[in-house]
């Protein structure tokens, strides 16, 4: 009977500290192109996240702009182990709604190599953007190709 009190008193510590151990565990996110204010993208648990994606060149065009957006969403995708096929959704912001012609043409040849898989899209027009010259701006979120982006990679 002692045997058995002593082996039951030999093991609480360790269960105690299981416990603590399991609760000091913290999920690890990868940042990508880190600066003062936000990050270009983040990854977690195989999910890509991209802050909003705006047009680097200075067109009045919003199909221009758009293709320009979109170029810069592939680049940063694969930069995080994604690809366009694997989008989860995008969310786009238009300043008028007299850019969504533009805006779909540029979308639909970004998504042509697609054939019947293009991404979930939801499309907000009438924003501000933070620049009065930028007509467009891209949000997405994508899932990671598998065995991509190691905790090591960052």
């Amino acid at each position: 009977m002692k045997v058995v009190q002593s082996l039951r008193a030999a093991a609480q510590p360790l269960r105690r500290s299981t416990r603590a151990t399991a609760q000091v565990a913290r999920p690890h996110v990868i940042r990508i192109d880190v600066d003062a204010r936000l990050s270009e993208a983040a990854i977690h648990n195989g999910t890509v996240y991209l802050a909003g994606q705006i047009p680097e060149i200075k067109s009045s065009d919003e199909y221009e702009q758009t293709k320009d957006v979109l170029r810069c969403v592939d680049q940063l995708l694969a930069r995080c182990g994604s690809h366009k096929s694997l989008i989860l959704m995008a969310m786009c912001y238009l300043t008028g709604p007299e850019y969504f012609p533009g805006f779909n043409k540029a979308w639909d040849e970004w998504t042509a190599d697609m054939k019947g898989s293009a991404p979930p899209r939801a499309t907000v027009t009438n924003v501000k953007l933070a620049d009065p010259s930028w007509k467009v701006e891209v949000v997405v979120t994508a899932a990671q190709r598998s065995g991509t982006m190691s905790e090591e990679s960052n």
